[in-house]
This record gives structure tokens, C-alpha cells and sequence, in this order.
């Protein structure tokens, strides 16, 4: 199954239907994993605790990878963008360009009042 999906078809399939890992290149990473590569991934008898088989390194996507895609889909086509404004920030992904996609009016940065409210 996962020969025949691109990484970055996986990656834009994450990101779609898993807004957290917008936020995170390490969430991003493992929801890949789980998704893409169950195989690979050890769920324990600890509820929430899981691993991953060392050899299966070699055969994973990695983060670096995920990350540089990710960063083009948000970056390049302000696609599936963060949701923290912190993350937004730390990303320098305008906020103009973030209140766009959030579907938020755009602030005035010379309004003072909060007009109608």
C-alpha cells in the first residue's frame, strides 16, 4: 500500500484530516506512521504508550522529509496552516495570510474599539 502513495500525498492527507499536526512536525511524523506504516508501530499493553521496531528507521519516512514537505504545503501554497498563532509566528507565515485562511477578517492594526460589538 504504501509503495504506491508519494510521501508527500501522505503528508497533505495528515495535515487535511488531522488538524493538530499542523502544529507539530513531530506529530505529523507519527500520525504518518500510524496511518501509512501500522506495521511498523507497536501499540503496548500501557493504553496511549506505543514504539517502533529500531530496523523499521530504515524503512520510515523521516522527519526531516515530512517537515520539508510540510513547510512547502504551508509555506509555498498556504495550504492546511497551523492553527496556534504562536506556531504561525515561530514559522513566519504572514498573519495577513493566516487571517485569510482562517476566514477571519483581517485586524486593523488602527482599530481601537471593537466596532458592533
Amino acid at each position: 500500500m504504501t509503495s504506491k502513495i508519494k510521501l508527500r500525498d501522505m503528508v497533505e492527507d495528515r495535515l487535511k484530516n488531522e488538524e493538530e499536526t499542523r502544529n507539530s512536525d513531530i506529530k505529523l511524523t507519527i500520525a504518518i506512521w500510524r496511518k501509512f506504516y501500522p506495521n511498523y508501530v507497536l501499540d503496548t499493553s500501557q493504553g496511549d504508550k506505543s514504539g517502533i521496531f529500531l530496523d523499521a528507521l530504515f524503512i520510515l519516512p523521516r522527519e526531516d522529509n515530512i517537515k520539508r514537505i510540510r513547510a512547502k504545503i504551508q509555506n509555498e501554497e498556504n495550504k492546511y496552516l497551523p492553527t496556534d498563532p504562536n506556531v504561525r509566528k515561530k514559522r513566519k507565515i504572514s498573519e495577513e495570510a493566516w487571517y485569510d485562511y482562517l476566514g477571519y477578517a483581517r485586524r486593523n492594526p488602527n482599530q481601537t474599539e471593537l466596532g458592533g460589538i
